[in-house]
């Protein structure tokens, strides 16, 4: 039989592993709440992104999508994407790239980068500002497109043209008649654009 002080002891015993218990919960508590491990998957690239090779960070849509219908073709979607490259890739510093994902509705999705490579490589891109369906050259399907620009010395509007490649079965770049439009085009809006290119037909 415990004596009075053996009852004490035990019941200071008791107190103590009853606060160590307490302590544990707590302690187990606070670790539920520490964020995941960077060791965890991060989230998924968007699947948009994997269509740009040399997408970097910042990749985003750039306005909603639109359905174009031109002449000689099925409905063409296009959705509007900017995104900074991966580093190396700009011919210019803080430079953003736009791009376009191109759906004919053929099960098949085509990505173009339209403002950052080729005649536009030294231009950062703010956004895309119009898209419509232009009148084709012959049999030829077109797509004009305005961008929001910029270089290091200035800003403004840069004209763009696609035009419907048959023989890869896919939209391209009209280089040479960007680069006339950039020079000639004058207000840089579609309607302008439009007329242009009805008189050369």
């Amino acid at each position: 039989m415990l004596d009075i002080e053996g009852r004490v002891v035990a019941g200071e015993t008791n107190r103590r592993n009853g606060v160590r218990a307490s302590i544990l919960v707590a302690a187990l508590a606070l670790l539920s709440m520490v964020p995941a491990s960077s060791s965890k998957a991060q989230p998924a690239i968007p699947e948009a992104q994997r269509l740009f090779p040399d997408a970097g960070s910042g990749f985003a849509a750039d306005g909603r999508q639109v359905t174009l219908r031109p002449d000689g073709t099925v409905p063409v979607t296009l959705r509007s994407y900017r995104f900074e490259p991966i580093p190396g890739r700009a011919e210019t510093l803080n430079a953003f790239w736009c791009g376009l994902v191109l759906d004919s509705g053929n099960g098949a999705s085509q990505a173009i980068v339209t403002i950052g490579s080729g005649f536009s490589e030294t231009l950062s891109c703010d956004r895309l500002v119009e898209s419509a369906a232009m009148p084709p050259a012959g049999n030829v399907p077109r797509l004009g497109l305005i961008y929001a620009t910029r270089s290091p010395n200035a800003s403004g509007r840069t004209p763009l043209v696609l035009r419907w490649d048959e023989a890869n079965r896919r939209w391209a770049i009209d280089e040479p008649l960007s680069t006339e439009l950039d020079d000639r085009l004058d207000p840089r809006t579609l309607a302008r654009m439009r007329a242009m290119l009805l008189q050369r037909r």
